[in-house]
């Protein structure tokens, strides 16, 4: 007797990959709460309180996706792909410069058209620092592999007024993207 759906087994085993790697962000306050917690200087209520705010995030996240039908009009890619871009800052450097929770590979995905938004600010994804002007700030691909926003000869950080926890999104612009060689690590100058 023939299979009666021929590649259920492969779509099976790439569909739990994919809810895999979507839960395991589930996880991840669990992961880092021991550093989070020297750091921000939390007390038992706090530690509570973050890995409430994380389930709870998944939770209503999930609720509206399925209250508003979202996989039924948009497309389950598209709506992965929202996911996958947006972050917040992670980090900031003794530079200024903002080091973001986004991966290279998600902000290459949209390709040439991508743009930044944080803080209220609609950046350009460049190649180098120098592919922007003296005191404009704009984003591109680290040496951690992560999405960084800089400001050139000046601190994302002020100019932004923005910090660790502010968040960031990436998505497709209509507009022609800056000048951009390369959005690979290692291209700064």
């Amino acid at each position: 007797m023939a299979d009666p759906a021929p590649g259920r087994w492969r779509a099976l085993f790439f569909l739990s990959l994919a809810e895999l790697g979507a839960l395991s962000l589930w996880f991840s306050a669990a992961a880092v709460l021991p550093s989070l917690s020297r750091e921000w200087q939390l007390g038992d209520g706090g530690r509570a309180g973050l890995t409430i705010a994380v389930q709870a995030g998944f939770i209503v996240g999930s609720l509206a996706s399925a209250l508003g039908n979202l996989p039924d009009i948009v497309s389950p890619r598209i709506l992965m792909l929202w996911s996958a871009v947006a972050g917040a800052v992670l980090h900031v450097d003794r530079f200024g410069n903002l080091i973001t929770s986004i991966a290279a590979d998600a902000v290459e995905a949209l390709g040439a058209e991508a743009s930044i938004h944080i803080a209220g600010r609609r950046l350009p994804l460049v190649g180098t620092y120098a592919e922007l002007p003296r005191g404009a700030a704009g984003a591109l691909i680290g040496s951690s592999n992560r999405l960084e926003v800089a400001v050139r000869e000046g601190s994302a950080a002020a100019v932004l007024k923005a910090r660790r926890g502010t968040p960031v999104a990436v998505s497709r612009t209509t507009t022609a993207p800056t000048n951009r060689k390369s959005t690979r690590k290692g291209r700064r100058s």
